[in-house]
């Protein structure tokens, strides 16, 4: 795992960083090539949380003057009731925040870590359950789907995929998912199953 976190800290990044303001949200992996898995959360049911109930990663925006590093490590632990995993960190690409298709003032950097376990007694106030799921599901024909939105105007159709939960993973979350996916695709040891159909979808659906 340190092995493919280093190869993918290599990579380079898009950063965001002319928004001044950010949130961090933290991209949990366990498991080994085809066994590879992503940590994933449900967001617990709260009216002034835009992205209530939804799938996605632990994390959120940044207090006062804190740094990317400090701004995750204080989200991991209010919301994962545990420090942040020591080890090799690898940051995706920014991804400028959204809602109802129009673009937000501010970005979301996601970083990726090796998580073994999720700790015991999570559900609080932020987070409703995490759960483990394989990365070569997440790149399976029979996992993907499109998930109805409302921008307050209109119906919007977006690509989503099934984790096996009431509500798929979708938007922002989606997006970084996307991100991981197109990395491991060139790191030649990491063979997991169905990485060249996951290329067939992403060049059909361009």
């Amino acid at each position: 795992m340190n092995d493919l976190l280093l190869t993918l800290s290599q990579f380079p990044t898009q950063s965001l960083a002319h928004l001044e303001s950010f949130a961090c949200v933290g991209v949990g992996l366990r498991g080994a090539a085809e066994e590879l898995e992503i940590l994933l959360i449900q967001r617990a049911q709260h009216p002034q949380d835009p992205w209530s109930g939804q799938i996605g990663f632990p994390g959120g925006k940044k207090d006062g003057n804190e740094t990317h590093l400090q701004t995750l490590s204080r989200e991991w632990y209010e919301e994962m009731n545990c420090a942040l995993p020591e080890g090799p960190l690898a940051n995706l690409d920014d991804v400028q925040a959204r809602k109802g298709g129009g673009l937000l003032s501010f970005y979301v950097r996601p970083t990726v870590f090796h998580c073994e376990q999720i700790p015991a007694g999570l559900a609080n106030q932020e987070v409703q359950s995490a759960f483990y799921w394989p990365v070569r599901r997440l790149m399976s024909q029979k996992s993907q789907l499109e998930w109805e939105t409302n921008n307050g105007s209109a119906s919007l159709r977006l690509p989503a995929v099934d984790v096996g939960q009431e509500i798929p993973l979708w938007g922002l979350s989606y997006l970084m998912v996307e991100d991981l996916l197109e990395r491991l695709l060139v790191i030649p040891d990491c063979r997991i199953q169905d990485l060249g159909h996951w290329r067939r979808l992403r060049k059909d659906r361009k």
